[in-house]
């Protein structure tokens, strides 16, 4: 009778395939993490988009034109208020933010990591900011004799790269309660919101 033979791996034949195996998953793996974090990102601006376009919506059911929210005898953080309080009957948040509360970063960079202008967007004086349950920090911005009003997201709340493009993101909306990506909903090129300077080498302040 003929004794079977028992074929195996050597461990020098382990150890190559578990180096190749190394090799691919290194090669692999940062792109794989880049396209989550790009899906993560982009679920998460849709999530707020939603959020507040909804809210508007439903503020423009006793208001069909948000201009007549505003009042010019009032300061530009009185009538951001004003909008702020009108939103927040409509949207689930955790908290709204005085100047002693942390909502957003003190300061952001456009895509080429330039500080913008606004020193310290917790404590500026036009804007009122709140967070939303879902952990995304938000600010909103409503002038009288404005075309538009200003909402600004920060999916990650005060936490770094606050970035604008990365987790920093610009919504704007117009009197009549349609919400727009971008900083400017009249923009004749882009009419569903300005993307201006977000190229690489341009100032990337407006996403």
């Amino acid at each position: 009778m003929k004794k079977e033979k028992n074929f195996a791996f050597t461990l020098a034949e382990v150890l190559i395939t578990l180096g190749i195996i190394g090799v691919v998953a290194a090669m692999t793996m940062p792109s794989l993490i880049q396209s989550y974090k790009e899906k993560a990102t982009v679920t998460a601006v849709k999530q707020s988009y939603s959020i507040f376009a909804q809210a508007l919506k439903m503020v423009t059911i006793d208001n069909p034109d948000l201009s007549a929210l505003t009042d010019s005898s009032l300061s530009a953080k009185q009538n951001s208020q004003i909008m702020f309080n009108e939103i927040s009957k409509h949207i689930k948040k955790i908290k709204s933010c005085d100047v002693d509360s942390r909502c957003m970063a003190s300061t952001y960079v456009n895509i080429n990591n330039q500080i913008l202008p606004r020193k310290n967007w917790e404590n500026e004086n036009n804007l009122v900011t709140g967070v939303l349950a879902n952990g995304t920090g938000f600010w909103i911005l409503n002038l009288p004799n404005n075309t538009a009003g200003q909402i600004g997201i920060d999916i990650n709340g005060d936490k770094r790269p606050n970035k604008l493009g990365v987790d920093c993101f610009w919504f704007t909306f117009g009197m009549d309660g349609n919400l727009y990506t971008g900083r400017n909903p009249y923009n004749e090129k882009t009419p569903a919101g300005e993307y201006n300077n977000c190229e690489l080498g341009g100032s990337g302040q407006y996403i």
